[in-house]
């Protein structure tokens, strides 16, 4: 059985983080800033929050894997959500410029 510390599960969502405050996904960062800002407040007690034996430690892995997945469902989502109405905006706009010979 593999281990992992907090330190080790930081490293890896520090990674993503990374590449979503990248210069690539700008638009992106912009959209997710406050979203990320809402939830690194929301999981600073958890993060701070001592153990006094092995179960408590790996209590708190547990805790501060599911609430990180839960943030990175509710990014799925919004790219979805944002997929889709970007695709529903392209459409108008296309017929829009074939009307007037743009494309």
């Amino acid at each position: 059985m593999q281990k992992h510390t907090l330190n080790d599960i930081n490293a890896n969502l520090d990674k993503i983080k990374n590449k979503i405050s990248g210069k690539k996904n700008l638009f992106f960062a912009e959209i997710l800033g406050p979203s990320l800002f809402h939830q690194e407040s929301q999981f600073a007690p958890l993060f701070v929050k001592n153990f006094q034996n092995e179960s408590e430690r790996q209590n708190k892995l547990m805790m501060w894997i599911f609430s990180h997945e839960a943030w990175l469902e509710e990014i799925i989502d919004l790219v979805n959500i944002q997929n889709e109405k970007l695709k529903s905006a392209i459409v108008p706009l296309r017929d829009a410029l074939e009307k007037r010979n743009l494309i």
